[in-house]
């Protein structure tokens, strides 16, 4: 959902079989070195990154919301960062998660 000059973007994932420890190790790593996650999500215009892992009876699910100013450059960042925290991240997805969903974001207020 696009407000004008900012974009809500919610997307859901499925967590590979077994791959639920390895995620979370990764967010507690990307916690521990914070700051250098940080200054690439300004690069990118993000202005809100949430992540949230999801374990149930039905399967285990990863959903990242993001506040960004534009998805493209968010990608672009993303994708060419040589940032070592970036090219980890990447890396640890790719192995983890499956089956992308790009969720609808309904309404998204700021005040």
């Amino acid at each position: 959902m696009k407000d004008g000059s900012t974009e809500f973007i919610l997307t859901k994932f499925k967590i590979k079989d077994g791959m639920v420890e390895r995620l979370g190790v990764l967010l507690q790593e990307i916690n521990s070195d914070l700051e250098a996650f940080r200054l690439g999500l300004q690069e990118a215009g993000v202005r809100i990154d949430c992540q949230f892992i999801e374990t149930s009876d039905l399967g285990n699910y990863f959903y990242v919301f993001k506040k960004v100013a534009s998805n493209d450059r968010l990608k672009e960042v993303v994708a060419s960062s040589p940032s070592p925290i970036y090219q980890k991240v990447r890396r640890v997805l790719n192995e983890c998660l499956e089956n992308r969903i790009d969720l609808e974001c309904s309404m998204g207020v700021e005040l």
